[in-house]
């Protein structure tokens, strides 16, 4: 193996992180619209702010992105947490740069 991008290698990397972890994936898609709609009928029902203002939405947006993608992340990476996992995952025959997109890809 060397240490050179490889699209292939890397569709099946993001495959094998999706097979793993695809429950907790979908039910964190079914989740982010509900907490949405939360969210925003709670603004509505409070009153004073248009839920639909442009701060309210740029923070709303904002504060997701940052709560989401922290949880997203500790998913990614939850395999470094025991030693049996940890040494599995890192000796995934892919490059450095991989396993980082299929992080990035995941968390963002």
């Amino acid at each position: 193996m060397n240490s050179t991008f490889d699209l292939k290698r890397w569709w099946l990397l993001v495959g094998r992180q999706w097979s793993e972890n695809q429950k907790k994936y979908l039910l964190s898609i079914l989740a982010i619209p509900g907490l949405l709609l939360a969210w925003f009928g709670f603004a509505i029902l409070v009153g004073g702010i248009h839920p639909l203002n442009n701060i309210i939405q740029y923070l709303s947006y904002m504060g997701g992105l940052y709560i989401v993608g922290s949880i997203y992340a500790s998913i990614q990476f939850s395999d470094l947490g025991s030693r049996p996992k940890a040494i599995i995952y890192l000796t995934i025959p892919a490059s450095h740069l991989e396993k980082l997109l299929c992080a990035i890809l995941y968390s963002v």
